[in-house]
């Protein structure tokens, strides 16, 4: 849905979410910018799932782009 944009959605039946255990790697996501001609409806379908204000919902071409922090400075995938 959304090519491609909404994710797959995990729950997890763990006291403890593997992520939480995870060894740092240095690594840290600054910003998710999900750009999409229906970004709005997007937004609320994934409200009810996701609090992060790093993620930020943009209406345009369908494009998806991540801003992380690195030990080598900060990197953009896109």
């Amino acid at each position: 849905p959304f090519d491609g944009m909404f994710p797959a959605l995990i729950e997890w039946q763990v006291a403890v979410l593997p992520g939480q255990t995870l060894p740092g790697s240095g690594c840290r996501l600054r910003k998710l910018d999900l750009c999409h001609p229906r970004a709005e409806a997007l937004a609320e379908l994934l409200a009810p799932f996701l609090e992060d204000e790093r993620v930020v919902f943009r209406e345009g071409d369908a494009e998806m782009r991540a801003l992380f922090d690195t030990a080598n400075g900060q990197r953009v995938l896109t």
